[in-house]
Formats: C-alpha cells, structure tokens, sequence
C-alpha cells in the first residue's frame, strides 16, 4: 500500500529572509510564503518549510537537525557555492559508505550536507 508521497519538515530558523535567500542561491525557490513562513521547493522532489521561531538561536538548531540533502554531484554543489559566494564548511569529503558529502553552514545555523557522487 502507498500512503506516503513525500516529506516536508519545517525548519525553524531566526531571520527568514536570509535563510530564504541562501535556499534560492543553491536553486530552490519559494513555493509559498506569508509574513512568517516560507515553502521552499526544488522541482517537485523537495518541498520544506521555514517557520520563523523567536528566540532560536544556531546552537539549538544543530543539536536538533542535520540536513541532509541528496544531489547528483558534490562536485556541481561545490562549484555552485563558489558561484554563489556560499562558504563550504567541510568537504568534499568520501565517507565510508562510499558516498561523496560536502557541508555548508546556513546563515541561521543549520549544518547542511549535501550527499551523493562526486561527479
């Protein structure tokens, strides 16, 4: 039986704007979006929220939340980050299941790892 067709988290974050603007440098764009909140889509196989929340701060969202996102190469991330003047934090890195990861931090502390080949 199929129930599920996808999954859209929401992430909370302190100052939209920014973290809107970061998602749309890396090619999401706004699916929908009102005074607190905005829906970030990529095609139709991402779709996620960002809630702002007062009183969050960077630390908490990390404890929290990895973000873990699937590509068809690190390598094509890496070089759109460059681009886009988006600093990698770590990478590309082989890990030991054979899949290539490249981390960069968001403007409201999200760890975000992109996963999948190098090229």
């Amino acid at each position: 039986m199929s129930v599920y067709t996808r999954l859209q988290p929401i992430l909370y974050v302190r100052d939209l704007a920014t973290e809107k603007e970061f998602y749309r440098k890396l090619g999401f764009s706004v699916a929908y979006e009102k005074d607190d909140f905005a829906a970030m889509s990529y095609r139709d196989t991402i779709l996620f929220g960002l809630q702002v929340k007062e009183g969050s701060n960077a630390a908490s969202f990390e404890q929290q939340l990895i973000w873990q996102i699937g590509v068809q190469s690190v390598e094509a991330v890496c070089k759109l980050c460059e681009q886009e003047g988006l600093s990698i934090g770590e990478g590309p890195v082989l890990q030991d299941w054979g899949e290539w990861t490249v981390t960069v931090r968001s403007p409201n502390g999200y760890r975000v790892v992109f996963e999948g080949p190098l090229r």
